[in-house]
């Protein structure tokens, strides 16, 4: 009679820094659900649209002329300065 095949050992998941898991690196990634829903929203619309970041201060710039009520209703603000609109959010991982 053959011997049963022992069963494998379970995958065991080694942490670093006293028992937690690494935070991945979210630096130049947006993390704020908001900011992200903004995205979908001008990308939807084909408004063009950029990106800044800078430590957890983001800004989205978009510009267009025939979309303002929704910008306005969307949480941009017209920037006179900029000739564009601008929507700042916390970019914060949690």
């Amino acid at each position: 009679m053959p011997e049963p095949e022992p069963e494998p050992e379970p995958e065991v998941e080694v942490f670093d820094n006293d028992g937690w898991p690494e935070l991945p690196n979210l630096e130049g990634q947006i993390t704020n659900d908001l900011a992200l829903q903004v995205i979908d929203l001008l990308e939807g619309k084909h408004i063009s649209y950029d990106i800044a970041i800078d430590g957890t201060e983001g800004t989205i710039s978009a510009s267009s002329f025939n979309e303002k009520e929704l910008l306005k209703a969307s949480g941009f603000r017209w920037s006179s300065e900029q000739k564009r609109w601008i929507f700042r959010f916390r970019n914060e991982p949690f």
